[in-house]
């Protein structure tokens, strides 16, 4: 994902109606290791950066 993202966040955020579930997700699977964790967060907070609300939800979640 984050290479066909490639930083482009804000053409991405709110537009892409799966991506917060799917991220959801993926947490709720429990990240195998610290670098998934750490891209995990990177998506999360590039999201939520670019103004996307689930993604905003998903940072509060985390913390």
């Amino acid at each position: 994902m984050e290479h066909v993202i490639d930083g482009r966040y804000d053409a991405f955020a709110n537009r892409c109606w799966y991506v917060t579930r799917w991220l959801t997700e993926l947490r709720e699977s429990r990240l195998p290791d610290a670098p998934s964790l750490s891209r995990w967060r990177r998506l999360v907070d590039g999201f939520a950066a670019a103004g996307d609300r689930g993604a905003v939800e998903l940072q509060r979640i985390d913390e």
